[in-house]
């Protein structure tokens, strides 16, 4: 619930949350309205990990859209290979960033200086 209630609290910037504990793995995504576009959306970009989790996205619930919020199915995976899969998990969604998001009217050394930014996270 931690996860899903970071993401749901209001983001200036896309944000991708994942959290693993007794080996069960949660994931949420949102994206703010103003960011969103045919390839980037919460449901897309948290999508490009379901496969790494054998999981899949929960149903949209009220007033949310998939545009904008994403969560993914708790998953149980071995306690062994959990830290890898987030480490997978997060290279990859990443990547999907660096690839399909860019920042409304940003320049191209904007985006070189978020992009270098977000890889110092992981």
């Amino acid at each position: 619930e931690t996860v899903r209630g970071a993401v749901s609290a209001d983001q200036t910037l896309p944000t991708l949350l994942l959290g693993c504990a007794g080996g069960t793995v949660v994931a949420a995504a949102r994206v703010p309205l103003e960011m969103v576009t045919s390839s980037f959306t919460a449901e897309k970009w948290l999508s490009c990990l379901l496969p790494i989790f054998k999981a899949s996205t929960l149903p949209a619930t009220g007033d949310r859209s998939v545009l904008t919020h994403a969560e993914m199915t708790d998953t149980k995976v071995s306690l062994i290979n959990c830290e890898q899969l987030v480490q997978d998990a997060m290279r990859v969604a990443i990547k999907y960033a660096q690839a399909h998001y860019r920042h409304a009217g940003g320049s191209a050394k904007d985006r070189q200086v978020e992009e270098d930014r977000q890889h110092d996270r992981v």
